[in-house]
């Protein structure tokens, strides 16, 4: 029966260790990658804005056939400050629709930039005058175009799937920490054992995610999907440093998230142990 029990207990303290683990890297995949302030924090440390700006210049004139006779007035209306607010709002939209909070995805609303060229014409022309102007210069491109009608919306479903599984999974993984550690505490009968017991798969857990992360730092330098990540970028035309200054700023920032988050839960954890009531801090299986 003791054997039993010390093959029961250690596949539940594995199972904690897997939970607790699992948890970790969705909150750090929740507080990074599903996030839409993390985007924005990394466009505007990285001034990435400006170059999205400056990508938007180079397909106006040469992607629309008359682009190039209303470029003064489009640079004029297309301010960094604008361009910023408008694709933040793109973003929050889209992870709200990633997330389940909107059923439709994101539209991109061509009308407001339309509307801002027209803005800044000046002179004694009529608003009708203005609009035909825009138009022209604009033409073909439509007053919206949704996120569909170059993403596959296959795509764009599986995403929105994938994400609203993701954060339904914590909440399952959650549910099982619980009945793990309910059922060592059922085995042992000893609320301090147990807690010991959980507290130090926990801090194992907390230690492995900061091992985790440095392991990506490692394989970042050598992975060839980086490599390939940085030439598909640096096709639109975007300087080298700009391109790896992105790149490095995600890489970072989903690292020393997941260090920081490891990090808490082995200390807390390590505090558990190091403060729980008894004499001799011994992990006893069975009495």
């Amino acid at each position: 029966m003791n054997l039993l029990k010390i093959l029961a207990i250690s596949t539940l303290i594995v199972l904690i260790f897997g939970s607790v683990i699992s948890m970790q890297l969705i909150l750090t995949f929740e507080r990074t990658f599903l996030e839409p302030s993390f985007y924005q924090k990394i466009g505007s440390e990285q001034e990435f804005y400006a170059q999205i700006r400056q990508l938007i210049f180079r397909l106006v004139n040469r992607s629309l056939p008359n682009g190039r006779e209303g470029m003064p007035y489009i640079e004029k209306a297309l301010t960094e400050n604008w361009l910023e607010k408008e694709l933040n709002q793109l973003i929050g939209d889209f992870f709200g629709f990633a997330k389940g909070h909107r059923e439709e995805p994101p539209i991109i609303p061509i009308y407001k930039l339309k509307e801002k060229v027209a803005q800044s014409i000046e002179g004694g022309r009529t608003l009708d005058e203005k609009q035909r102007m825009v138009q022209f210069w604009f033409d073909p491109l439509p007053d919206k175009v949704r996120l569909q009608d170059f993403i596959s919306i296959q795509l764009i479903s599986g995403v929105r799937e994938k994400v609203i599984a993701i954060k339904q999974l914590f909440w399952y993984l959650l549910g099982l920490l619980l009945v793990f550690s309910g059922l060592v505490y059922a085995l042992v009968r000893d609320w301090k054992t147990a807690a010991l017991w959980i507290a130090t798969a926990s801090m194992a857990s907390g230690i492995q995610s900061i091992f985790m992360a440095l392991k990506v730092e490692w394989l970042f330098k050598r992975s060839s999907y980086v490599i390939e990540l940085y030439k598909s970028m640096a096709a639109f035309e975007i300087p080298e440093e700009s391109v790896w200054g992105l790149i490095y700023s995600f890489k970072n920032g989903f690292t020393e998230s997941l260090i920081l988050i490891g990090g808490i839960i082995a200390i807390i954890s390590g505090a558990i142990i190091y403060f729980i009531p008894i004499k001799e801090r011994s992990l006893t299986l069975v009495e």
